[in-house]
């Protein structure tokens, strides 16, 4: 289970170790994270939000900070963000009812991963970041 807190542009050559070195620096307690809502967006994906937290806006900005001091132009704007687990794509109304019971999720590191658009689709995970 993992929630996108910021996407780029594949990036090549040197650029992978410049955001392990950014993304090292950014540093949180865990999060613990309240999923109680999903929904199906109007582009057919259905998803599984958290409740609003803080320190999980807080996390989404730090890595952006970090990324943008680095040089790297983001994909999301934090304005933008919108805290989500995919659960379906073309999924026809996936989604459970609006209302979830709620699901604790513990937090305790993000990762730095580069997916893959071509067939087989696939995340290669390229760095961990523990929360503590």
């Amino acid at each position: 289970m993992h929630l996108t807190l910021q996407y780029l542009d594949d990036q090549q050559g040197h650029a992978e170790q410049c955001l392990r070195t950014a993304l090292a620096a950014v540093s949180m307690q865990p999060l613990q994270l309240t999923l109680d809502s999903s929904c199906t967006w109007a582009n057919d994906v259905s998803v599984v939000q958290p409740s609003e937290h803080e320190g999980l806006r807080r996390l989404q900005h730090d890595i952006s900070r970090a990324l943008v001091q680095t040089g790297f132009a983001l994909r999301v704007g934090e304005r933008g963000w919108t805290p989500h687990i995919t659960i379906a794509r073309n999924s026809g109304q996936a989604a459970a009812p609006r209302s979830l019971k709620p699901i604790r999720w513990t937090a305790t590191e993000f990762r730095l991963v580069r997916s893959h658009f071509t067939y087989p689709f696939r995340h290669e995970p390229l760095g961990a970041y523990p929360l503590h």
